[in-house]
């Protein structure tokens, strides 16, 4: 939310919130196809709805705008910024349908522990029932999951969930070529270099205006302490960053991260608080090739 609000920050750009909500598209009557709330995979006849339903502001605009009456808000506008969360398994499709792709990772303790305080549900079973899905993974990663899925504790579970969240975007040979890849970190200790390769990518114009919405708190930072929003509107988020940390050990934070081993994911590494992304990744991707995939 808080980087949708930031670009959204730009004059004549529309926030959509969230338009994958399975609630809401059922609300609306939104998709022809049946909606879900994890978008793991697509027959044809679902992709074919699903991309005329992203691309068409008359059909995904219901969504938005998040709030017409902050002070950021155009009235008349001649793009979108849509915020989608539960479709990082379709990441690449995204791409290939026109969508100027950026995706956000952030530390899968923090995550996890954030999915907790929020009460977000683990849905490590959808995964393991969907077999176009488990296609992509080893046996002995499936082995794995499943194990956790009937035996983890909340924590194991969630981060094992981060795991299957993002390995489509971990492992695409698309990342910083087809699709920008930046993370909650970078955003957070690195905001104007971040920010402005993220308008390069995007072909925004008022960097500054990004700067200044960053350290606005997002709309979803209800449960955040007031230290902390206090901190994000001063500027000084970057002292946060290794928060997740208080009340963990070292035991403990390595016990959390075997999740990633298990799937081969080095990006973030135990006793590191910052993410160590290719540079490949970072390097490229301010070239996108934004041409569409039929």
């Amino acid at each position: 939310t808080w980087l949708m609000e930031s670009i959204g920050s730009q004059p004549g750009i529309k926030c959509i919130n969230e338009p994958d909500h399975k609630a809401q598209l059922e609300r609306h009557h939104a998709l022809n196809i049946v909606p879900r709330w994890r978008w793991l995979s697509l027959t044809p006849r679902e992709r074919s709805d699903l991309a005329l339903f992203l691309l068409d502001d008359s059909r995904s605009g219901l969504f938005g705008p998040v709030n017409p009456f902050l002070g950021t808000h155009s009235w008349r506008t001649d793009r979108r910024v849509l915020k989608l969360i539960r479709m990082t398994a379709l990441v690449e499709w995204l791409s290939s349908i026109g969508l100027m792709t950026v995706y956000v990772l952030r530390h899968p303790i923090a995550q996890a522990q954030s999915c907790i305080t929020r009460g977000h549900r683990i849905f490590l079973q959808d995964f393991l029932e969907d077999e176009q899905f488990l296609e992509r993974l080893d046996p002995d990663v499936i082995s794995y999951v499943r194990q956790v899925t009937n035996n983890g504790e909340p924590m194991v579970q969630f981060t094992t969930q981060w795991c299957l969240e993002n390995i489509v975007a971990l492992r695409s040979s698309l990342t910083g070529c087809r699709f920008a890849l930046t993370t909650h970190e970078l955003l957070v200790s690195q905001p104007a270099m971040e920010t402005e390769r993220l308008a390069q990518i995007l072909d925004l114009k008022h960097v500054d205006r990004i700067l200044a919405q960053a350290r606005q708190p997002s709309r979803t930072s209800d449960t955040s302490s007031s230290e902390t929003r206090s901190s994000i509107r001063a500027g000084e988020a970057s002292r946060l960053l290794g928060a997740w940390r208080n009340g963990i050990s070292p035991g403990e934070e390595e016990r959390l991260l075997e999740p990633l081993q298990i799937f081969g994911i080095d990006v973030y590494r135990y006793g590191e608080i910052l993410p160590d992304l290719p540079s490949a990744w970072i390097n490229n991707s301010a070239t996108l090739n934004r041409r569409m995939i039929p």
